[in-house]
């Protein structure tokens, strides 16, 4: 097997943008964090891009690196298609709460203000996330 080409400073730098936002939130990062977010970005460096993998290949570096996919999903730096979004199980509501807790107290006050229940108001924030995920617009500026 040959060695992995180092990763380019944008990748080391999403990743180290990934632990600083899970250290933020109080979540821990074991080695396999880091090890799914280094995978995830060697695939794209070799594809050339993210639009450069197959839908199949998408799909598949979703599934093996779900924590830091969904924190560049809800963040803005990666959007997806609704089918891709359509083939992976990726709990985004989860996600956007801890990595945009303003937009998600503003969006719970707001749902509780007009007497909508939790449960609902969770599913909303979720498909919230998942319209951020497919647009790339932070949930506290969908319109």
């Amino acid at each position: 097997m040959g060695s992995t080409p180092a990763l380019s400073a944008a990748h080391v730098d999403s990743i180290d943008d990934y632990l600083t936002a899970l250290h933020l939130t109080g979540l821990r990062s074991g080695r396999s964090t880091v090890q799914a977010a280094k995978t995830f970005c060697a695939k794209l460096q070799r594809a050339g891009g993210w639009s450069e993998l197959s839908r199949a290949q998408q799909v598949d570096a979703i599934c093996k690196a779900r924590a830091f996919t969904s924190w560049r999903l809800v963040t803005g730096n990666l959007t997806v298609t609704a089918d891709i979004l359509g083939r992976v199980d990726l709990r985004l509501g989860n996600a956007a709460r801890n990595h945009c807790p303003d937009a998600h107290a503003w969006f719970v006050g707001a749902g509780e203000r007009i007497g909508i229940s939790p449960a609902d108001i969770a599913l909303q924030w979720n498909t919230l996330a998942k319209i951020t995920a497919i647009s790339g617009t932070p949930p506290d500026q969908v319109g």
